[in-house]
């Protein structure tokens, strides 16, 4: 009596695509046998339960992603303090954070059931993954890899986002006012390949090197040790933009912050091992100031890798409202007065439902081939967020397709984005 499973998921890979898995049993012959299989974030005596025919070679088919895909979801809140998390810190040092529910570990579990009347028998075979809540296509081939962002080597790109490399370096343009967070991977080597234990910050000037500090990565600063078990703690966040850094709480001293570096040009994050060597690729925030004539505008949103990226429109915006009212007649005059009356300013035609919606259409500056491939994802996702007076707001954006038009002299792109607010009055 025995399943063998043949095919299954990566054990840590994303939430949006196949899922499958694939096996037989030595039972098959047995009266109305089918194939069982329960799934639960851990062993919990009440799993959810499946029972599948075998297909005419006698082997089972089963889709994981249909089951667990509404049970993971891109982490909007800090999971000590509930402060949003584009704006870590919210607490003195934790300036890191985990993805309570944007990684899930699952307990799959198959058996067999047969007889008259059917009788499960016990689980005999079990698969753990542990799912992001990002996706693939299925051009990525059946099992894809996320070896890129698994930090085991100085070529590694490591961070969780879909900026491209341009000339063998992830940039981010910011100002002392942006806010955004970076992603990882935060395991031992258990789940994927990886070492990195820490974290290394440096800023430089026009001169050089100004200052480095390298951080533990640990539950001192609001994550969990790479050694822990809890798959939640295996994807943390730490805030990485400048407006992050140069918050009080951030776990960088005082002297090191963007604000207290005199024309900083750049500064890097990368991860480390124990013994100082480097894991990932550095990712470069350089200083880059807000335009003088516009408000800038900071969109969000949850990206296919499981984790959040960042573009900043720096050109007008332009608010609107749209309004839908639902009307009714009503009839003029006072018909409960010892006299009948009719007034000037009495109402016919009155309202008794009125929907309004804030709309924004977001202009780009300039930007290049590479980066307008960038901001291509923002139609693909499913959380988008925009960070606009001075709040972190869900929007959700209205364009059908997302167009480029070519500067004449310079040749490079620009494009509009259109989003409204994703909330109405109560």
């Amino acid at each position: 009596m025995s399943i063998t499973l043949t095919e299954e998921p990566r054990s840590f890979t994303q939430k949006r695509q196949k899922l499958i898995y694939f096996g037989s049993s030595s039972n098959v012959s047995q009266t109305g046998f089918k194939y069982g299989v329960s799934v639960d974030v851990t062993a919990s005596p009440n799993p959810i339960k499946y029972y599948i025919d075998k297909n005419p070679s006698g082997y089972f088919v089963f889709d994981l992603a249909s089951t667990i895909r509404d049970r993971i979801n891109i982490d909007v809140e800090d999971a000590a303090t509930g402060g949003v998390i584009h704006s870590l810190p919210h607490a003195s040092d934790k300036f890191m954070s985990v993805g309570t529910k944007g990684c899930v570990q699952f307990v799959v579990g198959f058996f067999e059931v047969y007889g008259d009347p059917l009788v499960e028998q016990p689980t005999l075979v079990a698969d753990v993954p542990i799912l992001l809540s990002g996706g693939f296509n299925i051009r990525d081939g059946f099992k894809p890899e996320l070896t890129d962002y698994e930090p085991d080597g100085n070529t590694k790109k490591a961070f969780l986002t879909e900026r491209v490399r341009i000339n063998g370096e992830v940039r981010i343009k910011a100002s002392e006012q942006d806010y955004g967070t970076l992603s990882f991977l935060n395991d031992s080597g258990t789940y994927i390949s990886s070492g990195a234990t820490k974290l290394r910050y440096r800023i430089y000037n026009s001169v050089g090197l100004q200052g480095t500090e390298v951080f533990t990565i640990t539950t001192t600063y609001g994550t969990q040790l790479p050694a822990a078990a809890d798959a939640a703690g295996k994807l943390t966040y730490f805030g990485a933009f400048p407006a992050n850094v140069n918050d009080s709480n951030h776990g960088v001293s005082t002297g090191f912050k963007p604000e207290d570096i005199t024309d900083w040009t750049y500064y890097t994050w990368e991860l480390l091992d124990d013994s100082l060597n480097v894991m990932s690729e550095p990712i470069y925030i350089d200083n880059t100031a807000n335009p003088c004539k516009h408000e800038s505008v900071n969109l969000a949103w949850a990206n296919n890798l499981g984790a959040w990226d960042y573009w900043r429109f720096d050109a007008r915006t332009k608010r609107s409202i749209k309004t839908t009212r639902k009307e009714y007649q009503k009839s003029v005059g006072d018909y409960s007065g010892s006299s009948w009356s009719m007034n000037a300013y009495d109402r016919e035609t009155k309202p008794y439902h009125v929907d309004s919606k804030l709309l924004f259409e977001l202009q780009s500056e300039s930007l290049s081939s590479e980066e307008s491939d960038y901001i291509k994802n923002v139609m693909t996702s499913d959380n988008v967020m925009m960070y606009i007076d001075n709040q972190w707001l869900p929007v959700n954006v209205t364009n059908n397709s997302l167009s480029f038009q070519k500067e004449p002299i310079s040749n490079r792109l620009v494009t509009n984005l259109s989003v409204e607010l994703a909330q109405t009055e109560c």
